[in-house]
C-alpha cells in the first residue's frame, strides 16, 4: 500500500490510537506527552491520540524520528515519509498494519503537536466493533467526516455532511427520519435564525444535536450532527 496515499487519507480528518498489541513509539527527552483520547474512531479507523510539548524545535524532532525510524518496517516500503500539511510538519511511518504519525508545529519555546497511531488495516477488514453505521442524509449529500469518541459512561459521534438543499428541506428530512425511528424533537421554540438552525432530538438518554447552516454565496448547506450515546 502506498504510504503517501495513506498519509493523505489520514490527514483528511483529526488524529488518534487504540487497543492491544499496538506498536510502541519513542519520545525524545525534554518532551511532555499527555493522552487526548483512550479510544477514538475517525472515518472508520480505530486510533489513540496524544498531545505533546517539547523544548526541541521542529527540525530537531524530525531528526530524532528519522534516526528512530531509519530501518524500514518491511522491505517494500520506505522507512518514513515527511510532508508539509498546512502549517504542520509531519513525519509518518507504516509499521505492521499501523500508521504512526508525528505532527509538529513550532512555538516560541520549541514545538508542540500530536502523536497518533491508527489501525490502517482495519479499514480493509471493515471491523469497527459494530459502531460504524450509515448516518442518514438527503440524496446528493456528501459525508465529509465521521468521528467517534469513547469516554466513561458514553460514546459520541460527530458527523459533517454537505449538500445543496436549503435549510428547510434538511430540517424536514431529518425531523421526519428520526421521528420515524422513535426520536422525540425538542419542542422549545427554535425559529430559523438567519442562515442557521439547531435541531435537537432525544431518544431515552441518548441525545442528537444538529446544526444546519447555509452558505448562500457558495449555495452549500452544512450539517454538523453530534450524537451522544449514553451507556445503559
Amino acid at each position: 500500500m502506498n504510504l503517501r496515499l495513506l498519509l493523505l487519507l489520514y490527514f483528511i480528518t483529526p488524529f488518534a490510537f487504540a487497543g492491544n498489541n499496538w506498536p510502541d513509539f519513542s519520545i525524545p527527552e525534554d518532551t511532555d506527552v499527555e493522552i487526548i483520547n483512550e479510544k477514538t474512531i475517525v472515518n472508520g479507523l480505530p486510533m489513540k491520540m496524544y498531545r505533546f510539548n517539547s523544548v526541541l524545535n521542529t527540525q530537531e524532532l524530525i531528526a530524532f524520528y528519522k534516526k528512530e525510524w531509519s530501518k524500514p518496517s518491511q522491505p517494500d516500503i520506505a522507512p518514513y515519509v515527511i510532508n508539509d500539511v498546512a502549517f504542520w510538519k509531519v513525519i509518518a511511518r507504516f509499521d505492521s498494519g499501523f500508521m504512526i504519525s508525528v505532527q509538529i508545529k513550532k512555538t516560541l519555546s520549541g514545538s508542540f503537536g500530536f502523536i497518533s497511531i491508527s489501525d490502517v488495516e482495519s479499514l480493509q477488514r471493515r471491523k469497527y466493533e459494530g459502531v460504524v453505521s450509515i448516518f442518514p442524509a438527503p440524496k446528493g449529500s456528501k459525508k465529509i467526516n465521521d468521528f467517534y469518541s469513547y469516554d466513561i459512561g458514553s460514546k459520541s459521534r460527530t458527523v459533517l455532511i454537505l449538500n445543496k438543499k436549503d435549510i428547510r428541506s434538511n430540517i424536514n428530512f431529518y425531523t421526519n427520519h428520526f421521528i420515524s425511528k422513535g426520536w422525540v424533537k425538542d419542542d422549545t421554540p427554535n425559529p430559523i435564525n438567519g442562515d442557521k438552525y439547531v435541531l435537537i432530538l432525544s431518544k431515552g438518554v441518548d441525545r442528537l444535536n444538529m446544526t444546519i447552516s447555509r452558505d448562500k454565496k457558495e449555495r452549500i448547506t452544512s450539517i454538523v450532527a453530534v450524537h451522544i450515546d449514553k451507556d445503559s
